[in-house]
């Protein structure tokens, strides 16, 4: 029964991503687009994420079919729901541990069958207007260093109703975690700067007083049916490690306190 789905799925997805560019405005420009024709096994896309043209933007870029990974909230939008369930989507409850876990496991499942799955690994939209991206969540390192799968970073700038599509390297990280989730929004960062450097730089005193709220105004738009308070509950924290130890700058050393330095004091 599984297997049927799954080719009714791959029959279905061209006629999805032909819906995609009626209803959708955005005009797509793709940059490195022939990087993932020369990969066979199943691949990991990680997408950042801003607004609600990110889906089927990132569809038209690939082609490929992929199962996608999206908040259980979406269900209760039937258009969209409906269309996930048809591409194929895996749910899950940001909030929840166990719900975390479960779909963990569907997406391992996916890729040992030889299917694509496509990650926002930011978990949520960034809708700061400075930012290139917020902290990465480390799940996609996990599944690809549990299936062997490379990770295709893939990064989407707007402007206007442009698309500017960047299809970075396969990447398979090696190394723990923490250290490739660094690695890996090190090669997000870029493929944005790279896209970014196709526009003439725009000086911070032309930006209007009101800048920051137009911007996420603009962004809102694109799917009004976010629930903007939700999304910003579900932003990863990592701390700020500066603030961690700005004591050290006001403590007098002695001898007394020396192992906060981690070295040793001369008397």
């Amino acid at each position: 029964m599984n297997s049927i789905n799954n080719i009714f799925k791959k029959f279905i997805h061209p006629i999805l991503l032909h819906g995609t560019k009626l209803f959708d405005n955005c005009r797509l420009r793709v940059a490195n687009e022939n990087s993932i024709a020369q990969i066979s096994e199943p691949i990991i896309f990680v997408v950042n994420h801003s607004n609600g043209h990110d889906f089927p933007m990132a569809a038209q870029a690939i082609k490929t079919h992929f199962y996608i990974l999206a908040d259980f909230t979406m269900k209760k939008d039937p258009i969209v729901n409906s269309l996930n369930r048809l591409n194929g989507c895996v749910y899950v409850d940001r909030k929840n541990t166990e719900s975390k876990k479960q779909s963990k496991e569907v997406l391992i499942k996916h890729l040992n069958k030889g299917h694509n799955i496509l990650l926002f690994p930011e978990g949520t939209w960034n809708l700061h207007p400075s930012k290139l991206l917020l902290p990465l969540n480390w799940g996609c390192i996990d599944l690809s260093k549990e299936t062997n799968a490379p990770i295709v970073p893939i990064t989407i700038l707007y402007r206007g109703n442009q698309a500017y599509v960047n299809i970075g390297e396969p990447f398979f990280p090696i190394k723990d975690k923490q250290t490739e989730i660094i690695v890996l929004e090190e090669l997000m960062s870029t493929l944005l700067w790279k896209s970014m450097c196709l526009f003439e730089p725009m000086k911070r005193e032309m930006l209007p007083n009101d800048y920051e709220e137009q911007f996420i105004k603009e962004q809102l738009q694109t799917y009004k049916k976010l629930d903007l308070q939700y999304e910003k509950s579900v932003i990863r924290d990592i701390g700020n490690n500066y603030n961690d130890f700005t004591h050290l700058n006001i403590i007098e050393p002695k001898m007394q306190n020396a192992f906060l330095f981690n070295k040793r004091l001369k008397g």
